[in-house]
């Protein structure tokens, strides 16, 4: 049995089973895991399995090694950072949203309600996404900064 967990916010798969309608035939029935879930990576179809491969939906063992440490925000070493995101200079952590994509709510729980951090978040947005950031994450830094 190969065990794995979720690292995505959702996984959309299918789960093969007996048709109650017409014995001796199967249907696919959906399924949903999230974040956290514990998946048997060989019960998976072979599409499923393929896309999840593709997709990186499952922690590797190293981001599992990291998120038993203790931090859930911190980076996998193969990211380049060094402790959580709080502490990095602004170019790691400018580095660490173009490797890793957090998502808007991952950043923004990082910025807490301190002004100077939400700050310096938005700055390393734009340096990772070529002066694009993420309409949704800009709002919600600036009503931190108070620039709303």
């Amino acid at each position: 049995m190969d065990e794995r967990t979720v690292k995505v916010r959702g996984f959309s798969y299918h789960i093969e089973r007996d048709n109650p309608y017409q014995p001796g035939t199967k249907i696919l029935e959906p399924a949903q895991a999230i974040r956290g879930d514990k998946l048997d990576f060989d019960s998976l179809r072979p599409y499923d399995q393929e896309r999840a491969d593709k997709f990186d939906v499952f922690y590797t063992e190293a981001e599992l090694k990291a998120l038993e440490g203790g931090d859930a925000s911190a980076p996998p070493a193969e990211a380049g950072g060094e402790g959580s995101p709080g502490d990095m200079d602004d170019a790691a952590l400018a580095a660490w949203i173009e490797a890793d994509e957090p998502t808007i709510n991952d950043l923004l729980e990082l910025a807490g309600d301190d002004p100077e951090m939400a700050q310096r978040i938005l700055a390393a947005e734009n340096t990772a996404t070529g002066n694009e950031p993420r309409k949704g994450l800009v709002t919600g830094l600036q009503r931190i900064i108070g620039e709303s």
